[in-house]
């Protein structure tokens, strides 16, 4: 919320809050059509996709919500698909137009009104509170508003309170939901002391910016909460003094200039350490580098259950998998198909003679071998084709003694990881 301080409110006037019940799965897939066609004009200047190939797209997009409980599959019928990354874009879009006929139909215009995403803040009469909101709510039957008033001359909107003073001018300060845990990255956490840092730095900002109220203790706030986090005093006073001496940057004070090398990004696993260590060695010898690191070990892996139903082993795509033969023998291999596609790949070359023989099938031919494919094991999985590839190497080496695989299949892996094997 930008903050204006010759805004003043009348005695006649309140603030007011609106937002929308379930904003996702009731905005009608008509309207997000109609909507962008619209507003076509605008958003033609960041596609070269004709007008007609564009809508279809977006109709593909929103009617393909799907997923399946208990063996069964389910489709989304109405509304936009949660989780899809365009939903919010297009939720977007339909917000406006809806915030846009909502205006023009206002006899008397609120002083003020803001936006996010599908919440409104607005200063309006008192006693033009029900007209208001019974316009935003005529609008279309599906997209309907709830009110908030302010109380005791403080409103909450997103993480700030809105507070009236006697004078009428206004004053905001950070705010967090009574029920919110103010659970941060924690300083104990499998995460580089950097992000842990700038986790922090990003907290004391929103904090301070936030806040402009002078009765308001922004230090004893942040420390309170970095505290419980498990960040050490001493910790907590060196990066709040870091924060002083050099804020974070928005995008309204970065400086770009042509002359800047392109950077390259490089995403690993994060290994207290040895990950620091690798990070200082590159940055010596490869200066437009940087690092991003990641932890696999999270909580969501032990602590959430999954609500959906988990693939079988044959449905999944993008892994590294094995096939054993009835010797003991294994033959590994890859794929980004489902896997039960690929096994009945391997299926079909075995009986037909005509086809390039694979190192399964040369196996199976040489020494009379029958591979179980009913025994089919999934080893490991990945992301990008290129990953697949280096994985399925670093397999075959590493099980080489029992492998079929052909010699030539595991040759190009890179010696540092040979090493590490």
């Amino acid at each position: 919320m930008a903050y204006r301080r010759d805004l003043t409110i009348e005695d006649d006037e309140i603030l007011v809050s609106f937002d929308v019940k379930s904003l996702f799965t009731n905005i009608p897939r008509d309207l997000v059509i109609a909507t962008v066609k619209d507003e076509w004009k605008n958003v033609s200047a960041f596609t070269s996709i004709p007008q007609v190939l564009f809508l279809e797209i977006i109709d593909l997009v929103i009617k393909s919500g799907y997923f399946r409980f208990q063996g069964k599959f389910y489709e989304q019928i109405q509304g936009l698909p949660m989780g899809n990354p365009l939903s919010p874009c297009l939720a977007d879009l339909v917000m406006n137009r809806i915030l846009d006929t909502a205006c023009k139909k206002l006899t008397h215009k609120p002083k003020i009104i803001l936006k996010y995403v599908d919440d409104l803040f607005l200063i309006v009469k008192k006693n033009e509170i029900d007209h208001t909101l019974d316009i935003f709510n005529n609008i279309h039957k599906l997209i309907q508003f709830t009110c908030e008033r302010e109380r005791d001359g403080c409103l909450p909107y997103l993480d700030v309170l809105v507070k009236r003073k006697e004078s009428g001018t206004i004053n905001t300060n950070w705010y967090s939901k009574p029920i919110a845990s103010g659970r941060i990255m924690n300083f104990n956490s499998l995460h580089p002391l950097s992000q842990k840092v700038n986790t922090a730095m990003g907290l004391i900002h929103r904090v301070t910016t936030l806040t402009t109220d002078t009765d308001f203790n922004t230090t004893t706030t942040i420390t309170d909460i970095l505290k419980k986090n498990g960040y050490p005093r001493q910790t907590i006073g060196r990066i709040m003094r870091k924060y002083v001496e050099k804020p974070m940057q928005t995008t309204n004070n970065i400086t770009t200039t042509s002359n800047i090398p392109e950077k390259k990004y490089v995403s690993m696993t994060y290994i207290p350490h040895l990950s620091e260590i690798l990070k200082k060695t590159f940055r010596k010898s490869i200066d437009n580098i940087l690092f991003s690191f990641k932890t696999q070990n999270t909580n969501r892996k032990h602590l959430f259950s999954r609500l959906k139903d988990k693939p079988t082993t044959m449905e999944r795509s993008y892994v590294i998998y094995s096939i054993p033969c009835e010797y003991g023998r294994k033959y590994i291999g890859r794929t980004k198909q489902k896997l039960i596609n690929r096994i009945k790949q391997h299926k079909l070359k075995l009986k037909d003679m005509s086809q390039e023989a694979t190192s399964l099938v040369s196996h199976a031919r040489k020494t009379d071998h029958a591979f179980l494919f009913d025994h089919t094991e999934i080893l490991d999985t990945a992301r990008y084709n290129t990953h697949l590839v280096t994985m399925e190497m670093v397999y075959i080496h590493r099980h080489k003694s029992i492998c079929v695989n052909h010699r030539n299949e595991g040759s190009a892996l890179s010696q540092m990881y040979t090493g590490l094997l």
